[in-house]
């Protein structure tokens, strides 16, 4: 049922039947007996105000738009879907509209206005501070999840360097001392600079051999586990789970047994990694915890817009341990 004919059945206008729904009193008033019929009639229809045409025409805007490169929420990880779950809980707690955005942008490319007048927006895998230049030229404010944000944003990210550091502390202590990394080809993701940075300063606080290799590579997995064997490597560390499944895979054509041969760790904790074969251990990226935080800081930043303004919040994550690792044979 419509807002007009619901107005209709009524005996009254749309714009009133709008008015009681939106809590207008200025310059506005009815018997409390009407009020009360038309809150009923709502109730029993089931009608939902158009959070479109809300947004466009409310003075107290409560639409948050969620903005993404692509066309797919599906192109971000298992952490960013978390913390959009999460912050879709919280919003709609509060009362507030939530829609995607798709942006047919590359990585890197500048953010366009959202299609809809938005109160704030969240916006997951920035790359850079240079993103943001259109939005804030038009004073929309903004919280990024997973990617830094500009001057006038905010950021709530995982911090890599203490998760790079879990891992690598898990691996020495079992005794490991021969330590391979494994990433993808070059990417703009902050993650993937400060992953492999922490990794390199954690061998040479520990005095432990650079294996060639590590660097970020387009090479084959089995080449490149291939490489690393020769080098005598008892384990590697992969960017990410798929990485890792790859990893296995490689693994098990060469007849390398994990983790009696090689232990394989890796930064994320999907579902999937309980049911491969060995399960693979991982490092937990806290998004259910960014979704979290995010979402009263979109909110804060909706009413007053300078709040949080250039502020980066940094969350690690926890070891999600299986049958992948374990001390090295010799």
């Amino acid at each position: 049922m419509t807002l007009k004919e619901m107005a209709a059945e009524l005996g009254v206008s749309p714009s009133i039947v709008s008015r009681v729904l939106n809590g207008y009193t200025r310059n506005f008033s009815i018997s409390d007996e009407l009020r009360q019929r038309i809150l009923e009639k709502v109730e029993t229809s089931g009608y939902r105000a158009n959070p479109v045409f809300r947004s466009l025409s409310s003075r107290n805007n409560r639409h948050i738009s969620f903005m993404f490169h692509g066309r797919s929420v599906h192109r971000a990880g298992v952490p960013v879907i978390e913390a959009l779950d999460r912050i879709g809980e919280i919003l709609e707690a509060n009362k507030y509209d939530f829609g995607y955005t798709f942006c047919r942008l590359e990585r890197g490319d500048k953010f366009t206005l959202p299609h809809l007048k938005s109160a704030a927006i969240v916006i997951a895998d920035s790359v850079s501070d240079e993103q943001f230049e259109l939005l804030e030229a038009n004073g929309i404010p903004y919280v990024c999840i997973n990617g830094p944000s500009g001057r006038k944003g905010c950021s709530v990210i995982s911090d890599e360097r203490a998760n790079a550091r879990l891992i690598l502390e898990h691996l020495y202590d079992l005794g490991h001392r021969r330590i391979g990394y494994m990433n993808y080809t070059p990417d703009p993701h902050y993650s993937v600079k400060e992953r492999e940075t922490a990794f390199r300063t954690f061998l040479r606080e520990f005095d432990l051999p650079q294996l060639e290799g590590c660097e970020t590579t387009a090479e084959p997995v089995i080449d490149r586990l291939n490489h690393f064997r020769k080098q005598g490597a008892t384990a590697i560390v992969t960017y990410d789970d798929m990485l890792a499944m790859q990893l296995l895979s490689a693994a098990w054509s060469l007849g390398v047994r994990v983790p009696e041969d090689l232990s394989v760790i890796t930064f994320n904790n999907p579902p999937t990694l309980e049911y491969t074969i060995p399960p693979l251990s991982g490092l937990e990226i806290p998004g259910w915890e960014m979704g979290e935080i995010a979402a009263q800081t979109v909110m804060k930043k909706a009413e007053k817009h300078d709040y949080m303004n250039g502020r980066e919040i940094r969350l690690s994550g926890e070891l999600a341990l299986r049958g992948s690792t374990a001390r090295p044979a010799n």
